[in-house]
Order: C-alpha cells, then sequence, then structure tokens
C-alpha cells in the first residue's frame, strides 16, 4: 500500500513518515499518514483526493473504543473538527492510538524535530501493510526513539507492562534531553565563533581609520584625521560591548557544557545501573518461573499436569476399550467352536447308527448259533 503521490508533495524536505494506515483492498476508502510534524487524511474520491492536514498541536483529543470484533479512534481538533475511522482492527486502532498520542505530546513538549534517519521524506516507501510501523533502523534517533515509546505505550494499553521496558523508555528520554543539550551547546558556540569574528573585523576597521588618519595628518588633512578617529571611536565602543558579550558567552558556554557534561555522565550512571537492575529483575523473574513450575502453581505447568492428565485419561480409556474387544472376541470364538462342536457330534452319531445296527445284528446271529 502506497502513500498517494499528492500527499508526498505536502511533505516537507525535513518531515519524517512515521506510520501510514489504510483499510487493505479497498481503494477508496480514507487513509491516514502520521509524520513528525503533522496528521495527514486523505481520502480518494472519483475526482481527485480529499486532503486534511494538522499540525499535532492542534490535535486536541484522541480516543479509541473498541467493540466485540473491530475498533474505531476519533481525532477531536481545535475549531470543532474531527476525523473517525471505523471498523478497524483493533491491534490497528492500538498502533494508531499509541503513535499518535507520543507525536502529540511531543509536539506540545516542543521534543518533535527532524531525524538523520530520512535524508529525504519524499524518497518512494516500501509497501507497508495495514497499520505497519515504519521502523527505518535500531540506532538511536528520532525513529527509535519513537518505536520505544510506542512498545511502550502498547504495553501498558493492553497492561502488560515490563519494568524492563520502563527503564529502557527513561534511557531513551535522558538520551533526548543530552541530545538537545548538545545541540544548544553547539549552536552556543557557533553564535560565540560569529561574534568574535564580528569583533576582529571591528579591529581590523578600527586599525584601517586610525592608519588613515596619520595618513591624512602627513597630507595636512586634520579634517579627515579627526573625522576617521570619530569614526575609530564609535568602533571602539561598539568593540567594548562586543567584548562584553563575548566574555558573557563564553561564561555561558562553559555553564553549558559543564551541564552537559554531568548530563552525559549521569546518562551513563543511570546506563549501568538500568543494566543491573535488568538482569536483577530478569534473575528474579527467572527464580520466581522456576519456583512456580517446583510448586506446581504456575500456568506451564498447570498446563502440563492438564496434559498428563488427559493422557492417563486417555490411556485408560483405551486399555478399557481393548479389555471389552478382547471379551467380546473369546465370547464370539466359544460360541463358533460350541456349534461347530454340536454339528460333530450329530455327525458322528449318523455314522456310529450304522455300525451299531451291524452290531446287533452280528451278536443276533451268534445268539442263534449257540441256541
Amino acid at each position: 500500500m502506497s502513500i498517494p503521490n499528492r500527499v508526498m508533495q505536502k511533505l516537507s524536505s525535513d518531515e519524517e513518515i512515521v506510520y501510514q494506515f489504510q483499510k487493505p483492498f479497498s481503494l477508496k476508502s480514507p487513509g491516514l499518514v502520521f509524520t513528525n510534524k503533522r496528521l495527514i487524511y486523505y481520502k480518494p474520491k472519483s475526482s481527485g483526493i480529499k486532503l486534511e492536514q494538522y499540525s499535532w498541536r492542534d490535535v486536541d483529543e484522541i480516543s479509541m473504543e473498541e467493540g466485540l470484533v473491530n475498533a474505531k479512534i476519533e481525532f477531536e481538533m481545535k475549531g470543532d473538527h474531527e476525523i473517525e475511522l471505523e471498523d478497524i482492527a483493533k491491534s490497528d486502532v492500538r498502533e494508531m492510538y499509541a503513535i499518535a498520542t507520543e507525536l502529540k505530546e511531543n509536539a506540545y513538549a516542543g521534543r518533535a524535530r527532524s531525524s538523520p534517519l530520512l535524508d529525504s521524506s519524499r524518497q518512494q516507501l516500501s509497501p507497508l501493510t495495514s497499520g505497519q510501523i515504519v521502523q527505518r533502523r535500531s540506532d538511536m534517533g528520532f525513529m527509535a526513539r519513537m518505536w520505544t515509546a510506542v512498545q511502550a505505550k502498547m504495553n501498558r494499553i493492553m497492561g502488560t507492562v515490563d519494568t524492563r521496558d520502563d527503564l529502557e523508555l527513561s534511557y531513551e528520554k535522558q538520551l533526548l534531553l543530552l541530545q538537545d543539550v548538545k545541540r544548544s551547546v553547539a549552536h552556543f558556540a557557533t553564535y560565540c565563533e560569529r561574534v568574535e569574528l564580528q569583533r576582529e573585523k571591528l579591529q581590523l576597521s578600527m586599525e584601517k581609520l586610525e592608519a588613515q588618519a596619520k595618513e591624512a595628518l602627513l597630507n595636512g588633512r586634520e579634517d579627515l584625521a579627526r573625522k576617521a578617529l570619530e569614526n575609530r571611536a564609535v568602533l571602539q565602543a561598539q568593540a567594548a560591548s562586543l567584548d562584553q558579550q563575548i566574555a558573557d558567552l563564553r561564561d555561558q558556554h562553559n555553564k553549558l557544557s559543564a551541564a552537559e557534561s554531568r548530563l552525559a555522565a549521569k546518562a551513563e550512571a543511570f546506563r549501568a545501573k538500568k543494566e543491573a537492575i535488568k538482569a536483577e529483575y530478569s534473575a528474579a523473574e527467572a527464580q520466581v518461573r522456576i519456583a512456580e513450575s517446583l510448586s506446581g502453581i504456575s500456568e506451564e505447568m498447570a498446563d502440563v499436569g492438564l496434559t498428563v492428565e488427559q493422557a492417563e485419561e486417555r490411556t485408560l480409556n483405551m486399555k478399557a476399550r481393548s479389555a471389552a474387544l478382547d471379551e467380546l472376541l473369546q465370547s464370539r470364538t466359544s460360541s463358533d467352536l460350541s456349534a461347530v462342536s454340536g454339528l460333530e457330534q450329530e455327525i458322528a452319531l449318523a455314522k456310529a447308527k450304522g455300525s451299531i445296527d451291524d452290531e446287533l445284528n452280528r451278536i443276533r446271529a451268534e445268539i442263534k448259533k449257540e441256541i
């Protein structure tokens, strides 16, 4: 899903695209583009595209409402205007809400700025899926800090707060503040150099006027010499003022540099402490999981126990079924054998009947001979 060309044309050279959303498989549905400076709403029409843009300071309130399946998000602007998107997946709404809230807070806090992560925001973006966050790099910068903040806010919305994430977010904020201070120190140093250059130019001008005054006196033009010295006196007053200004600027620059050093040391100390706390938290979490597993109260062990019980129950059912089948087979075999045995007995009796008659006749004949 690409961003419309008209939206891309509205972006300034130092503006970053943070997020884009448009319903998938719907070419005429409205869409949103979040940049580090403003919110852009667009809706395709038959005659072109309807476009609305608001700075994050114009956003008065952001709200979302979740239903059984989908959700909606609403942006209330200053001046009784609102933007509403309905029938959107809950995950997309949660992402939009978290990112928009962070951008709004940054704008009110004066932290929104361009980032070196994007040299030009007019470059063609890679295709985005619905609600996909544009994560350019993992290094420190606006996008990396934004991603960390979004993850922390998403965890709070979904009720899955992690202490380690909160520590990382706090560290990111300290680095952001340190970067602001470093930028201020650099700008201040640049201004100091500019004032010093101006002072050097005044010094050159004064030396030039003094040389002109000497030359005028040598040529017998005292009036010109006086005029040159008057101009030099004016420049001397300006130079004295610049000297005082330079001294004050150097003093302020030293204070800012000292503050930067203290803040950098504080951030480094926090980083070390953060890593130690994260390690302790991970160890404690592992111990809790081990204890829960040994005691059988963890969800994982409960699932394992339930699986064992179900397996044992299925095994018993299978054994009972096997025994019943064996019993049935034995009963069928015995009935089959009894039926065969009775038939054989009848056949044997039928065969024996003829031999018995013969035996009787033989015995009778023997009796008659004896008589």
